[in-house]
């Protein structure tokens, strides 16, 4: 079944709405959990990006900066050649990249 959660939460947008909800009510480790059902095997490209941003704010927030910058330089890859409805998210990667570099 691959990750532990997979069995109750196959599908990426659900898991990646879980991941959400979870890291707005405080709970971290219960959104990365969540997220483990969104990784590399299981994310449909659309999601994608998306699920790089969440994985970024989630390290940020366990103080896992390195894999944080990680999953922000993910984002700025995908969506090098985005499409104007997809800009916000990577300006708000490479802001979010820039403060965890310490550049301004």
């Amino acid at each position: 079944l691959g990750t532990p959660a997979a069995a109750y939460y196959p599908s990426v947008a659900f898991a990646l709405t879980l991941s959400l909800l979870a890291l707005a009510a405080g709970d971290a480790s219960l959104a990365q959990q969540y997220l483990y059902d969104a990784g590399p095997t299981h994310v449909a490209a659309a999601f994608l990006p998306q699920v790089e941003e969440q994985r970024g704010r989630v390290s940020e927030v366990l103080g896992d900066i390195p894999a944080a910058r990680e999953a922000y330089g993910n984002v700025l890859k995908l969506l090098a050649h985005a499409d104007p409805e997809l800009l916000p998210l990577r300006e708000a990667a490479r802001a979010a990249l820039q403060r965890l570099s310490g550049r301004p």
